[in-house]
């Protein structure tokens, strides 16, 4: 495989980047907007649990990337929502979630839009190497047609899990429309460029792009954390849309591209995907009555302590040292009995006992080496 060597910014020219793109980005209104770049979203259970857990503390927690109008092939326009395929579909069995997207204010969750098309290519043919590189380059996008009435904005912010405003606003100015790639085509056209995230849980963060494939703009520095995904990622040069928050490995993280994600929804050919969608109009604000991850999770511990049993945690330090305390224990008794009945002349006994205390023996032989490594890891960490 080819490489490139390239030399990243320096963090002087990062923050001189930032900063030109911020004095040049400014917001321009202050009302509030519910779906903009780097606010939160939840996405609820298709059937709710029937432990009474209240719906808004069993929703999937994510971030939205971008906000604007489409042109669809049909002529008509509808304002959509663009975020992360895994966020609004099921990844397994355990939680399924329902068409329906909401944002988290205080009062409860609110719908914002139902989902349209969405993208999650997880392979799984059995072949290790192949699924991974299926995965780490696979699409992994989703549209959201919005309400009537639903406010929106292109300004990008973060308030991250501890309600913490991460970065100053900066408004978005259009999608990075890359040349097309074929499947297994890889380019380092954006190696060395800047990339900042805006997400609800870790907030404003930046790195270096190092690659791209036709799914996937690989970076490092920029840092993902769980309720990042779906959110905004953009080049803070120029304010243009490169992404949505996908996944990392390690310290490489990866974006889905914009321009891929729109023109694979809507089939718009490559190189026209700002003639047929343009972001919000608006430069509002966010709301400032988003409910953060952190609250969340706090409130569902708190349901989960009034609500549930307290799960004793097994003590394997404990169980092994009673289980080495028995052992010893029958293996002292199996011993004076075996003497006792060679005392005595008792053959017969003395080889039914030692038959008995060799299946013993080899029930400890099971027992015991899983026993010693859960205590030690346990002692471990803790």
């Amino acid at each position: 495989m080819r490489s490139r060597t390239f030399r990243p910014l320096s963090p002087a020219a990062m923050a001189a980047a930032g900063a030109l793109a911020l004095s040049v980005l400014a917001p321009t209104a202050a009302e509030a907007a519910t779906v903009a770049p780097g606010a939160p979203i939840r996405v609820q259970p298709l059937t709710p649990a029937d432990d009474g857990m209240p719906v808004e503390l069993d929703s999937g927690s994510c971030s939205q990337a971008f906000t604007g109008t489409i042109l669809r092939a049909d002529g008509t326009r509808a304002p959509i929502l663009v975020t992360s395929g895994h966020c609004v579909t099921a990844m397994d069995d355990a939680f399924v979630p329902s068409d329906q997207v909401y944002v988290p204010k205080q009062d409860g969750n609110h719908a914002v839009g139902t989902r349209e098309h969405y993208v999650l290519e997880l392979p799984e043919t059995g072949d290790l190497v192949g699924d991974f590189v299926g995965t780490a380059t696979g699409a992994d996008w989703a549209t959201v047609t919005l309400n009537p009435g639903v406010s929106t904005s292109r300004t990008s912010e973060s308030v991250d899990q501890f309600g913490t405003p991460s970065g100053d606003p900066v408004v978005l100015t259009g999608i990075r429309d890359y040349p097309d790639l074929a499947p297994g085509q890889f380019s380092v056209d954006n190696a060395g460029q800047t990339i900042c995230k805006d997400g609800a849980t870790s907030g404003r963060s930046c790195g270096v792009q190092l690659m791209r494939t036709r799914n996937s703009v690989f970076h490092t520095g920029v840092n993902y954390q769980g309720g990042d995904s779906g959110g905004i990622n953009f080049d803070p040069v120029n304010g243009e849309v490169i992404g949505i928050t996908t996944e990392s490995y390690g310290p490489i993280g990866r974006a889905q591209p914009a321009d891929v994600a729109l023109q694979d929804a809507y089939g718009i050919p490559d190189g026209e995907v700002n003639q047929r969608f343009q972001l919000a109009e608006s430069t509002e604000r966010h709301d400032t009555d988003f409910r953060t991850l952190g609250q969340d999770q706090a409130a569902t511990q708190a349901w989960l302590d009034q609500n549930t049993e307290p799960v004793e945690e097994p003590n394997f330090r404990a169980e092994f040292d009673q289980e080495v305390a028995s052992a010893q224990a029958d293996a002292a008794r199996y011993s004076e009995q075996a003497g006792a009945q060679l005392a005595t002349g008792d053959v017969a006994g003395v080889q039914a006992t030692a038959n008995e205390a060799s299946a013993v023996a080899n029930g400890y032989a099971e027992t015991l080496p899983e026993l010693a490594v859960e205590a030690a890891l346990q002692d471990v960490l803790g």
